[in-house]
């Protein structure tokens, strides 16, 4: 095989540094860049160095992340120098201190710190635009392209645009529309954007005119590898129990509880299915959003029982493949999906899907599943 030269490509970490930072972070987005992530950092032809310029404080959280998985062995995070590294201090101090009961010395403690980051927020720049130079690929998987990043000679920007729900879907999205314009305004013409579906690929050139479809690529996402099928039933049973998950047959669906996931129309089906099938239950896996209220209401007016519907919250990925095997079937009636990885991931482990046609989902369900 030749010798090919090795790419210099600069990639953004700020979505590790986010859901290092907090573990509700750990959505789809995130694991799609952790797998990014590793697959770059084992390729022969990558030179690959990591940024995180949406923030100081995703900068330092970077750090920890690449820190704890090893990767900075051999990989350089970009802008993480004294200024970041005083920056770090702080901001770990200030978080064991948010533990802390507030007393007289804590809170002038308190004081200083918060004062000192500020300060810092405004003198450290995440990605200088001097880090750049040879480098051939700045990828942002998620957040705005950097303005340090425009004009370099010779860099090619990429941008992942996973959907367009808070645009499309405004009353149903957990965030604000605008977030996700300044996004896309940070595209220019001459940029280069990666879709995770054909579907995401659509909404992008309806809202964004005057970009070159040959410039815009689709590429499928994948399930993580540990997404196989758990049976173990010791295993099966731990992780039940982990979770307050009863011996009953289950569905089970994973998602954030906002309302764009459409799980007020879950509970009801699971009520009149219950009616006949009294044994069951409905296990809603994630993390609170804007939609639990609607749902723990929806769920006292139907007399449903906090036996039946169980809502275990954040669950690490390491126990998803046991939940997603043992299930009855996984049920997935979001309204919109750039791409869908709940539903990816339960086929991969073998469980019956039971999904919307919402979006991008019959591009990932295909005919594996039952969409409705």
């Amino acid at each position: 095989m030749p010798n090919l030269e090795r790419l210099r490509v600069i990639y953004d970490t700020s979505v590790l540094g986010f859901g290092q930072y907090d573990k509700a972070g750990r959505t789809g987005v995130f694991r799609l860049v952790e797998n990014n992530v590793a697959g770059l950092a084992k390729s022969a032809l990558c030179d690959l160095a990591f940024s995180a310029s949406e923030s100081p404080q995703m900068l330092v959280h970077a750090y920890d992340y690449l820190k704890r998985t090893g990767f900075l062995k051999e990989h350089k995070l970009l802008s993480y120098d004294g200024l970041a590294r005083v920056y770090h201090f702080l901001e770990m101090n200030r978080f064991a201190l948010s533990r802390e009961p507030l007393t007289g010395a804590p809170r002038a403690i308190r004081r200083l710190i918060s004062e000192g980051i500020q300060k810092l927020d405004k003198v450290i720049h995440p990605l200088e635009a001097s880090s750049l130079r040879g480098a051939l690929v700045y990828h942002s998987p998620y957040w705005a392209l950097p303005e340090s990043t425009r004009g370099v000679k010779g860099l090619h920007r990429f941008l992942t645009v996973h959907d367009l729900a808070c645009i499309i879907h405004p009353e149903a999205s957990e965030a604000g529309g605008a977030f996700l314009e300044s996004i896309l305004k940070s595209v220019a013409p001459n940029d280069y954007v990666i879709c995770v579906s054909h579907s995401t690929k659509r909404d992008l050139l309806n809202f964004r005119k005057d970009l070159d479809p040959n410039r815009v690529f689709v590429i499928h996402s994948a399930a993580a590898e540990r997404f196989q099928p758990v049976t173990d039933r010791e295993t099966l049973v731990n992780v039940r129990r982990r979770y307050g998950i009863t011996d009953a047959p289950y569905f089970l669906s994973v998602s954030t509880l906002e309302k764009r996931k459409n799980l007020v129309s879950l509970i009801e089906a699971f009520f009149h299915f219950s009616q006949l099938n009294p044994d069951c239950q409905l296990v809603l896996v994630g993390p609170s959003a804007s939609a639990e209220k609607a749902i723990r209401t929806k769920i006292e007016n139907l007399g449903l029982s906090k036996n039946r519907v169980r809502f275990t919250g954040f669950v690490d990925d390491n126990d998803l493949p046991a939940l997603d095997s043992d299930c009855l079937a996984f049920v997935y009636p979001s309204f919109y999906e750039g791409f869908g990885f709940p539903p990816l991931e339960a086929m991969q482990c073998g469980a019956v899907v039971i999904s919307s046609n919402g979006g991008s989902l019959p591009e990932v369900v295909g005919d594996a599943g039952l969409l409705v």
